[in-house]
């Protein structure tokens, strides 16, 4: 009975220290690619109140303020793809400036947390919220470059989408006649859909209303059509129980797709499975072209 307990303790004590060893290795990779940045020329692009440092067209480092609270995040997209590895964050406070360090693994894991007095937090469940907050936060630069990028390609898809939305809000005006209902049932009572389309006063389909629904969530979709038929905007709209919501606005240009933006939001203030209870984060909108 000893000798299992004293294995057990050995395993126990030897994948602490594989697991440590695995930490500082990431993190000496991490001080690397951070310390690499002071010999490296940087340009700026300001987008908003957002600063972008790139090298060769690629993000190195942003920073931003929120009211008392300044933010410098880095990254290196070879290394973490989508989010950053580091984040810097001083808080100004009466008694002056707060500082806090967080570092970032691959599987988007906060591995390390220094706080002002350069103790090291011990990281449990209760740093879930703050961990998965600041890597959205470093997400939304990512989407909000994007998006900044997009736009300077295109600069004509906000005039179309402006123009979309105007004739759109004109339909809406109008009174439309509904022409055909479809309701589906199935065996299971807590799965149904419902779809209708509508018509002008002259007969022309110009809307079309899509719901499907379940006892885990529901997705709804709303199209609308211009005087020749074609598809000209489309709205989709979903939530589940688990507290994520998202809606997906489609725009088209003679019947065919050329912009969407997506906005998402997550609300975890009830479901403990594998989810951040009190994580709560509405995301930067995101823009596609095709």
């Amino acid at each position: 009975m000893i000798k299992n307990i004293t294995f057990s303790l050995i395993l126990l004590i030897s994948f602490s220290g594989f697991g440590q060893d695995v930490v500082e290795s990431q993190i000496k990779e991490i001080r690397k690619r951070f310390y690499a940045l002071d010999n490296s020329k940087l340009s700026m692009v300001a987008v908003e109140d957002y600063h972008f440092y790139l090298q060769d067209g690629n993000i190195k480092k942003v920073t931003y303020e929120n009211g008392s609270t300044r933010y410098e995040c880095y990254f290196d997209l070879d290394f973490i793809p989508n989010h950053a590895y580091f984040i810097y964050v001083t808080e100004n406070r009466g008694n002056g400036p707060h500082e806090n360090r967080y570092y970032f693994s691959e599987e988007g894991e906060l591995i390390r947390w220094v706080n002002h007095g350069k103790n090291e937090v011990i990281l449990n469940g209760q740093t879930c919220v703050i961990k998965s907050k600041l890597i959205a936060q470093s997400k939304d630069l990512l989407t909000i470059y994007n998006n900044h990028l997009l736009n300077n390609e295109n600069p004509q898809y906000r005039r179309l989408v402006f123009e979309i939305r105007t004739e759109v809000n004109d339909m809406l005006t109008k009174v439309l006649v509904p022409d055909t209902t479809e309701i589906l049932n199935v065996p299971d009572e807590f799965y149904f859909s419902h779809t209708v389309e509508f018509n002008d006063k002259n007969g022309k389909r110009i809307k079309s209303l899509s719901f499907i629904g379940g006892d885990h969530g529901y997705q709804k979709d709303t199209a609308f059509f211009n005087k020749i038929g074609q598809i000209l905007y489309k709205v989709s709209k979903n939530k589940d129980i688990f507290g994520r919501s998202s809606s997906r606005y489609e725009y088209y240009k003679q019947g065919e797709l050329f912009r969407t933006v997506e906005q998402i939001s997550v609300n975890h203030e009830k479901w403990s499975s594998s989810i951040c209870i009190g994580f709560n984060h509405i995301y930067a909108d995101e823009i596609y072209d095709y």
